[in-house]
């Protein structure tokens, strides 16, 4: 094999497992716990992000991935587009909201709301969809590259099995929320985060990481209480 290949397979092992994670801290139902869980969740996003950057760049090189215009509403390959206000978007931004808001965050179920910067599919909302693997595979007509399928699979569980662990409660007295099958008999939201929204910014940089020059990027979640204040 050549260097170059080498070289990809390295970054591809290297990918594999998410970077060293900080610890979980803070009471259940506390503004810590869920700030250290959602780090914890960009930090297990991280492998797929850096994988989807792979894709970029590989396509930056191929003399077919040319745009004809600023005009142009998407490019030749499936890892990337320009939205209609002529703005970049990548899969990596469509993956990254949908699997904080439907994995992590249950759908919005245990908080008052969810504003993310990216449209999504409405389809989504119905429950008969919830849990539908296949809700990752094509994001906003792009359809994610079947390598990177598996790694999709293992962040989802991760991130679905931190949100079980960390954001549910076992206080019989809470209710549970209806058409969400995730959450167990005995298990059910902390009632404190009732009344918080969240905004997801799911990559901070999409120009540059769509361009090849976006080699350190942010995942952007903010909290606000009931009456819009940041917290």
């Amino acid at each position: 094999k050549s260097n170059d290949d080498n070289d990809n397979n390295l970054r591809k092992i290297a990918w594999s497992e998410p970077p060293s994670n900080n610890p979980i801290t803070g009471k259940n139902g506390s503004l810590q716990k869920l700030c250290t869980v959602s780090l914890r969740a960009c930090q297990e996003l991280t492998p797929l992000i850096q994988a989807i950057y792979e894709e970029l760049l590989s396509s930056l090189s191929s003399p077919s991935d040319k745009t004809h215009g600023e005009t142009e509403t998407t490019t030749n390959n499936s890892v990337k587009k320009l939205k209609q206000d002529n703005s970049a978007f990548t899969i990596a931004d469509g993956l990254v909201q949908r699997l904080l808001v439907e994995e992590l965050f249950f759908r919005g179920k245990l908080f008052r709301d969810i504003v993310g910067e990216e449209e999504e599919d409405h389809t989504l909302d119905s429950d008969e969809n919830y849990g539908n693997e296949r809700n990752y595979y094509q994001i906003q007509g792009l359809n994610v590259p079947d390598h990177l399928h598996p790694l999709i699979d293992k962040t989802r569980h991760r991130i679905r099995s931190l949100a079980e662990e960390h954001l549910l409660s076992s206080d019989e007295t809470t209710e549970k929320p209806e058409g969400n099958d995730r959450i167990r008999s005995n298990q059910h939201p902390n009632i404190s985060y009732k009344q918080l929204t969240i905004f997801i910014d799911p990559i901070d940089g999409t120009r540059e990481f769509s361009t090849g020059k976006g080699d350190q990027c942010s995942i952007c979640i903010g909290f606000a209480n009931a009456s819009g204040k940041a917290i």
